[in-house]
């Protein structure tokens, strides 16, 4: 989660939307175009006459689809907003379904066939000198994506405004193309710019606000903009909630407490009323983990499915599945569980059991939801989505794209399919971000990956970004976010890579780039990067020299001082800068290739008591909690799909010595490292002693902590409680940047 300050504000981003450059060019682009008998034309609202041909079911009444007039209004207001041109064209444009008896004249005999949400644009040129435009639709939304293509053919660069014109068949080759954002974040006003750019579909973000009362009055505005927009035809929609979020501290989802299941399906009850067609339930990364598979929260659980999770989540589905199906015979069900990509240890018999404990308990119907081989994929093959076909049996899947979720700011889709994956994954695509919200060069990329799933084969990263660049932020902002994002790139890759060669330099470039950025370009998150930056080049990382010595320490996290004699002592300061009175104490040494660690921590008494959890659970968030990060090397290759310079391991423990561990290159807490850890309570704190053994991680091979080797590696004592934390390297803006180890050397 990034800081306030890199946040803008939902009104400052719908202000540095509104310039909306049109400049006479469709995207994404068409299946097929061709030009068309009359290239162009100068349009205005007093000249154009719209024409709505109903089907001949709906003859009778007259009854034209919503979507239609919607999209009829859309283009309408564009040409208002132009000069008024006495030498405008007069221009019929003739609307309906592709099916409505009037629309089959405009297409010479030869009317297309179109799949859902496809179009058809035909132009001719009228007896009197008029210019005709057919527009046809497959179904609503497609009639409306023929006026929103209309409305971008309108090139408004020069005067007076020019209508370019061409014949188009069209129509998208994935057909759920989910954005998503909080609810929080979205203003009913905002569907139509949305439906403009083409997207398919919108997902709801709504974590654990299920569960509040006030949530729902807050939100009613835009269920019920949900419930118009989806009975028009005009999105798919998309709710997912989660089962575990809560307050830290707050009591989890039980899902053998029949209370806890009718109030989870009477949320989502509420939301299939208000337009949602699919739901996604999310488990995922608050599913706790024990050394044994996954683990569940109450004890009731463990009864009830025999302490299988993968049971008990596929319960949840299939309760959920049981109440509304019925009902809402076109809803449709999916999980993020809790391997929710290959690397969360698929292939280790208890996370596989979970998979098929899920697949065997769940309805057939409910789809599996997964990120790929890593939590971050860049890239999605066939083999990989075999491995989980194989556990899931009958069940479906369909893809949670998450792989811009490390590349921000200014990320471009790249991400690479294989070419049966469509098929494979039910023709949806859910990509995870921030459509609406605070973090605008999000929506930029969101417009790009909409295009790559509009039409692959045509697909341009450059050319789509390039596009969205000039629709939300005019021509001008093309070339200086472009060379603001090689810049940044460089820049981002010095920090990656712990690499200050020409770093004067390279910061130079970025601060003349972020200069240049024309004033309506949002500048919050590169200004974060730039601070990031100058931080980075003023850097001069920690150094200790560890300590071998043959000191037998008797692991029970009292600190002994024979037992610690001779050790290294290392003063953690608070990242305020400021003085700590409740300061701590670090002691290194080592001995057979092992480091060894004693925190001597100055706490409030009585500590508080932690919330209880198995292993590896979500141990940092507990009231008083040590951090270590470790590189068992000097240097580590970086790994290119993330934001760090290669793998390291990440270690934590609470005053109550519950334990959490992982490899941050696998993305996931499968890997276990081999450590001791034992505290006590003081007569002024607490304290905790630790031995760490090198151990092979993702992206790196181990280096034992012996003479001539060197490792790197940040400590942290956290108070979760007051906020406060202490660290041996203070530099950076987080804790997971190993750019900002310190070195521990082995002399």
């Amino acid at each position: 989660m990034k800081s306030a300050k890199q946040m803008l504000t939902a009104a400052a981003i719908l202000a540095a939307f509104s310039v909306q450059a049109q400049f006479g060019t469709v995207f994404p682009t068409p299946q097929k175009s061709a030009p068309a008998a009359i290239e162009s034309c100068n349009p205005s609202a007093g000249n154009t006459r719209i024409f709505f041909h109903p089907t001949a079911e709906n003859l009778e009444s007259g009854k034209i689809p919503m979507a239609g007039k919607l999209g009829a209004d859309f283009y309408l207001k564009a040409l208002r907003a132009l000069k008024p041109n006495p030498d405008a064209a007069a221009i019929d444009i003739h609307a309906g379904l592709i099916d409505a008896p009037e629309m089959s004249k405009f297409f010479n005999g030869a009317v297309p066939s179109l799949p859902p949400q496809g179009y058809a644009i035909r132009v001719q040129k009228s007896d009197d000198g008029k210019i005709v435009l057919a527009l046809a639709g497959a179904d609503p939304r497609g009639l409306f994506y023929a006026f929103a293509s209309l409305r971008q053919l309108l090139d408004e660069t020069g005067e007076p405004a020019k209508l370019n014109l061409a014949d188009i068949d069209d129509f998208p080759e994935w057909r759920e193309r989910y954005i998503c954002d909080y609810f929080a974040n979205i203003a009913p006003q905002q569907f139509i710019d949305t439906a403009a750019d083409k997207i398919g579909g919108i997902a709801g973000l709504i974590d654990a606000n299920w569960r509040d009362p006030a949530w729902w009055d807050r939100t009613a505005p835009i269920l019920a903009a949900m419930k118009k927009y989806s009975s028009a035809g005009m999105f798919d929609f998309m709710a997912q909630l989660h089962l575990y979020n809560t307050p830290p501290g707050g009591p989890k989802f039980n899902a053998a407490n029949e209370e806890d299941i009718q109030q989870f399906i009477a949320a989502c009850r509420k939301l299939a009323e208000s337009g949602v067609s699919i739901f996604m339930i999310a488990a995922d990364d608050s599913t706790p983990r024990g050394k044994e598979g996954f683990v569940c929260y109450h004890d009731a659980e463990k009864t009830k499915f025999n302490g299988s999770v993968g049971r008990a989540h596929g319960y949840v589905m299939k309760r959920l599945y049981n109440a509304l199906h019925a009902d809402f015979p076109n809803l449709r069900f999916s999980m993020v569980a809790a391997p929710y990509s290959l690397g969360h240890g698929i292939g280790q018999p208890e996370v596989d059991k979970y998979v098929t404990d899920w697949a065997a308990e769940a309805p057939d119907d409910v789809m599996w939801v997964w990120t790929g081989d890593g939590v971050f994929s860049p890239e999605l093959r066939k083999t990989d989505h075999q491995v989980m076909e194989k556990l899931l049996g009958s069940h479906k899947m369909y893809l949670f794209d998450n792989s811009n979720g490390l590349l921000s700011p200014l990320p471009r889709w790249e991400t690479v399919f294989y070419p049966e994956m469509k098929n494979d994954d039910c023709g949806i695509v859910f990509l995870l971000g921030l459509y609406f919200g605070p973090r605008p060069w999000e929506t930029i990329y969101f417009i790009g990956a909409n295009a790559y799933l509009w039409n692959p084969a045509a697909y341009n990263p450059e050319t789509a970004w390039n596009y969205a660049l000039r629709e939300k932020y005019g021509a001008n902002a093309v070339a200086p976010v472009n060379r603001m994002r090689e810049v940044m790139a460089t820049a981002q890759m010095k920090i990656k890579t712990n690499d200050p060669s020409d770093i004067t330099a390279t910061l130079k470039e970025f601060e003349a780039a972020f200069a240049g950025l024309p004033p309506n370009v949002p500048r919050s998150d590169i200004e974060w990067q730039l601070t990031g930056l100058r931080e980075f080049a003023a850097f001069q990382p920690p150094e200790v020299e560890v300590p071998e010595l043959p000191n037998t320490v008797k692991l029970d996290g009292v600190i002994d001082p024979e037992e610690w004699k001779g050790a290294v002592e290392v003063a953690m300061t608070g990242r305020d800068g400021r003085n700590d009175a409740t300061p701590t104490t670090l002691r290194l040494f080592r001995n057979d290739g092992a480091l060894y660690l004693a925190f001597d921590i100055t706490a409030d008494k009585p500590l508080p008591t932690p919330v209880p959890m198995n292993f590896d659970g979500s141990v940092y968030l507990n009231p008083e909690v040590l951090e270590l990060f470790i590189q068992f090397a000097p240097t580590v290759a970086p790994n290119p799909a993330a934001d760090y310079a290669g793998s390291y391991a990440h270690f934590a423990l609470d005053s109550a010595n519950q334990r959490f561990d992982e490899d941050s290159g696998s993305g996931g807490f499968m890997w276990d490292g081999d450590w001791q850890s034992a505290v006590a309570e003081t007569g002024n704190g607490w304290s905790a002693e630790a031995v760490v053994r090198p151990t092979d991680l993702h992206d790196s091979a181990a280096t034992p902590a012996k003479t001539g080797n060197l490792w790197r590696a940040n400590f942290h004592r956290i108070n979760n409680q007051t906020g406060k934390v202490q660290s041996w390297s203070r530099a950076g803006a987080g804790f997971h940047q190993p750019n900002y180890f310190g070195k521990l050397i082995f002399n």
